[in-house]
């Protein structure tokens, strides 16, 4: 009876301590034939059903990360970045993973299997940032947006070094990635063809320099259609076929034609140019007295298909007096095109996280306000944390002219983003000087321009 007394409280003590220990962690005796889970705490819950944002980082930072799973001695972890399996950097059964990826968005997919083929995953985002000297593409939806069987010039910053171009399908199945033919390229604007019977989708575009570098520009989207702004109205005010051919073929435009033609429209002519011992466009009046475009001999050389006419109060008025004849000689006019309206697209400039802070971090526009017209907007966009106090001031590279000056407690009025009218004169200080974003209290996240 002693001994039972003795032996049964240690028992109990044994059982009480090993309940305690299931309950703290219940998937310590999962076994092969329970389901996985991934335990992070570390990947962001999912919002109204979309995909979590992992942290961003810069291409040159690896992306390291760690998955917890159960049962961990039967579970192996894989990984899917824009639908492709990927092993590089990939440890531990695919628990750990580090590597180095091209600048771009990505869909991440974090999938758990056990040895009885039981599942469980997690779907996530990922921004890589371009560093600065990489060659970039503008954003906006224009410049994004691809035609099948097109040429295409895309503008950006830092190509003038590209030298091959392709596009990677964003799918949820293995792809190649299809070529595209570099016809041209500068340090803003790289010329490609698209090849015809391209797939319709979003791809990632990679731009390959001669000296072999890979770079990732971001999304694009491929489309059978032509790009149309939003809210652009088009109408067509003359159609035929007119061999112009000076004084006995052209075309007269007159001022009722364009009567719903709004000033600041653009006004297209569209032709053919068949062989001729020579090409020359001119527009003027019906007179001949006032060029409208004086005679460009050649022109089609430059204009292959399309030549563009600004609608401006000063053409209307001349318009307006005595109409606008298309003339010269070599080309076919098919038809004219008044082509108004339409929402300005916004461009990425600047992206990252910085936290403003006087002296010690600030972000300088230079470069990427090179093809900035006067009367663009400018948002600065940011978060506001604690901190002591909070300033606003855009100014120059050498603190000298202030484009804004200093706004104290500016997130009271301005909580997420502020705008700066970039007229001709904030337009002719940044060209000189560039254009600093300083202050204190703030962490910059992006730039964008409208």
């Amino acid at each position: 009876m002693k001994i039972y007394k003795y032996i049964c409280p240690a028992l109990a003590a044994v059982m009480a301590f090993m309940a305690c220990t299931k309950q703290q962690d219940p998937y310590i005796t999962a076994g092969e034939d329970d389901y996985p889970r991934i335990l992070n705490t570390d990947i962001p819950e999912m919002d109204g059903g979309k995909p979590s944002n992992l942290p961003t980082i810069s291409r040159d930072a690896a992306f390291t990360f760690d998955v917890i799973v159960t049962p961990r001695e039967y579970t192996t972890v894989s990984w899917f970045l824009n639908g492709e399996a990927y092993t590089d950097g990939v440890t531990e059964n695919g628990r750990h993973i580090e590597t180095y990826l091209l600048a771009g968005d990505y869909s991440v997919k974090i999938l758990a299997t056990t040895v009885k083929g039981k599942e469980t995953f997690r779907n996530c985002t990922l921004k890589v940032l371009p560093l600065d000297s990489d060659p970039q593409i503008a954003n906006d939806a224009k410049n994004t947006w691809f035609q099948t069987g097109s040429v295409k010039k895309v503008s950006g910053s830092n190509l003038a070094a590209v030298t091959k171009a392709g596009l990677l399908p964003v799918a949820e199945t293995k792809a190649s990635m299809a070529e595209l033919k570099v016809l041209s390229a500068s340090a803003d604007a790289v010329e490609v063809e698209i090849p015809a019977g391209l797939a319709e989708g979003s791809y990632s575009l990679i731009l390959e320099t001669s000296a072999g570098e890979r770079f990732g520009a971001g999304l694009v989207g491929v489309h059978a259609d032509e790009f149309v702004d939003p809210g652009v109205s088009k109408e067509k005010v003359w159609e035929g076929s007119v061999d112009i051919n000076w004084g006995d073929a052209n075309v007269l435009i007159t001022a009722d034609m364009l009567a719903n033609v709004p000033v600041g429209a653009s006004l297209i002519l569209n032709y053919e140019i068949p062989d001729a011992e020579y090409h020359a466009l001119r527009v003027t009046t019906s007179d001949w007295g006032v060029d409208i475009v004086a005679q460009i001999d050649a022109f089609h050389e430059s204009y292959p298909d399309s030549f563009e006419i600004k609608y401006t109060e000063a053409v209307k008025a001349i318009i307006d007096e005595k109409g606008m004849l298309i003339t010269g000689f070599g080309f076919r006019l098919t038809s004219v095109e008044a082509i108004s309206g339409g929402a300005a697209a916004e461009a990425t400039v600047c992206e990252g996280s910085v936290d403003i802070n006087w002296g010690d971090a600030n972000v300088l526009l230079q470069s990427e306000l090179a093809g900035v017209e006067a009367g663009a907007t400018i948002t600065l966009h940011y978060e506001v944390p604690e901190a002591e106090y909070h300033a606003l001031r855009v100014t120059t590279s050498d603190w000298g002219v202030d484009i804004v000056a200093q706004i104290d407690a500016f997130h009271e009025s301005y909580p997420d983003s502020f705008e700066i009218n970039y007229s001709a004169e904030a337009k002719a200080i940044a060209d000189e000087k560039g254009m600093l974003i300083t202050g204190f209290g703030f962490r910059l996240t992006k730039v964008t321009v409208k």
